[in-house]
């Protein structure tokens, strides 16, 4: 299974050891919108959590209430455009057809 075989190493063999470096996590956090919170033991930040998803949900709320769809039928238009054309300006062929019993034509009716 998973059992621990001691400290994680680095490829020279020292023992790497993790430190928290705030101003990072800060810059990341600012970058993506968010909110860094440091927690220690004790004060684990869980209410700082809570208040600011309250106030994302009820943001997120306005927001939605204010979206606007984008309006896609003008990629159809084109394509359509071009096929009506098309049609439009192709050839006509007309099927001679020889119907049975019109004047002027040979067969049951028309006797010429």
């Amino acid at each position: 299974g998973g059992k621990i075989r001691g400290y994680k190493k680095d490829n020279q063999g020292n023992t790497v050891i993790t430190r928290l470096n705030d101003s990072i996590l800060k810059a990341v956090a600012e970058t993506a919108s968010g909110l860094y919170i440091h927690s220690v033991s004790g004060d684990l930040g869980i209410s700082r959590v809570r208040r600011y998803l309250n106030q994302m949900e009820k943001s997120e709320h306005r927001a939605r209430l204010f979206t606007q769809y984008e309006e896609r039928f003008q990629y159809l238009l084109l394509p359509t455009l071009i096929i009506l054309l098309a049609i439009t300006w192709m050839p006509v062929r007309r099927r001679k057809t020889k119907l049975p019993g019109l004047p002027g034509q040979k067969g049951a009716g028309g006797k010429k």
